[in-house]
């Protein structure tokens, strides 16, 4: 609550990027094993993680780039995300 109320510390949001960092670079290594990030086929890992990509947008590295964009190709995204969000404020409008 004490975050939702005052924010969060500059040490805080730079820990966050950190761990952000190591995810996106755990993942980027992971899918130099294949298209998917456990391996050959569509997994719970991706589609876990597809909506938090969706939020952080940081595409800079080719084989994530490609991840997501064989993600956003699967019928059930393009249905989920046909859907516009109820919240006016929300800054992703899609």
């Amino acid at each position: 609550m004490r975050k939702f109320k005052s924010g969060v510390s500059a040490e805080e949001e730079a820990a966050s990027c950190e761990r952000l960092e190591r995810l996106v670079q755990r993942m980027e290594k992971g899918l130099a094993q294949g298209p998917w990030l456990a391996g050959g086929d569509l997994s719970l890992a991706d589609i876990a993680l597809a909506p938090d990509v969706n939020r952080i947008e940081v595409l800079a590295r080719p084989r994530l780039a490609a991840w997501w964009g064989r993600i956003q190709e699967r019928p059930a995204f393009i249905e989920g995300f046909s859907l516009a969000s109820p919240d006016p404020d929300d800054p992703i409008k899609r």
